[in-house]
């Protein structure tokens, strides 16, 4: 019988570690999986959230992921251009991209470029034809 996880944090690491160096290796997965007595399942479940953990940590706080990216181009492409709402945006974001995302998440997408087009705008805009 597979374990769910590993129980030790540095076996964990190492596994993560050695998952993301030989990421697109064929079957090395399964042979962890086999070496460790630990599910598949697990270990790229393991994965995802070293892989999280390290992105968190090497990427700043103000740059968004790839993934961040796309997410929230499509939230603003959908608004904007398809007219959706905040539901209609969620629903088709998790049926393309495959992520559910929060209504919370979508507001807060639409109002900071909602904040940055009205930034933009109080730049290069004179004073006297504001209107």
């Amino acid at each position: 019988m597979h374990q769910s996880h590993c129980s030790i944090p540095a076996q964990r690491m190492r596994l993560v570690s050695c998952m993301l160096a030989h990421e697109g290796k064929y079957g090395m997965v399964s042979q962890l999986s086999r070496e460790h007595d630990i599910s598949r399942q697990s270990l790229y479940t393991l994965r995802s959230k070293g892989r999280k953990g390290m992105e968190s940590v090497f990427y700043p706080k103000d740059c968004l992921t790839v993934e961040g990216v796309q997410i929230r181009r499509a939230v603003l492409k959908l608004l904007t251009d398809g007219h959706a709402s905040r539901e209609e945006i969620q629903q088709c974001i998790e049926e393309m991209l495959g992520v559910h995302v929060s209504l919370g998440a979508i507001s807060a997408i639409i109002h900071e470029a909602g904040k940055q087009a009205q930034e933009w705008l109080n730049q290069h805009i004179p004073e006297g034809m504001r209107a």
